[in-house]
């Protein structure tokens, strides 16, 4: 099976040894990559998500919205790295994202990832402070049962 790298994910891939890389015919550019060497199925929450991330960094964020529609139509569990990627390419797009960054939070609430991970919720205080609307930010920080004073989260 031929499976393309993104050379845009959210994570860094660890350092191990590299695999043995040579661009492909038919989707050459300069980010895309075969990966002959790699044995281990890559999990598809991570090619979702890395596929979403490209396009949250490129300010496609309508393509990104509708490739999580298209991974959850798949199947695919997202998991906290897909709602933060998302989340933060609501936060940099306000305008984009008046809609769907608050059915984001609803779904997220619904998981429990607002109160139990403090990365989601400290995305999710950034999403509501960036478009303007504070007082959903306090709220959002205010739901949190997990909080990291020192590091990234803090009181307004």
């Amino acid at each position: 099976m031929i499976l393309l790298a993104c050379t845009s994910t959210p994570t860094q891939l660890p350092k191990q040894q590299p695999p043995i890389t040579t661009p492909t015919p038919k989707h050459h550019n300069k980010h895309s990559v075969l990966l002959k060497s790699r044995k281990e199925q890559i999990d598809q929450t991570v090619l979702w998500t890395s596929s979403i991330a490209q396009r949250c960094r490129n300010g496609q964020l309508a393509q990104a919205i509708s490739q999580f529609i298209q991974m959850r139509r798949a199947g695919v569990e997202p998991n906290h790295i897909t709602f933060v990627t998302l989340l933060s390419g609501c936060a940099h797009f306000p305008a984009k994202a008046a809609f769907f960054g608050p059915s984001l939070h609803a779904y997220v609430c619904k998981l429990g990832l607002d109160r139990t991970n403090v990365i989601v919720g400290t995305t999710l205080i950034d999403m509501y402070a960036k478009s303007g609307r504070v007082e959903f930010a306090r709220l959002a920080f205010g739901g949190m049962e997990v909080k990291n004073y020192h590091v990234t989260t803090w009181v307004f």
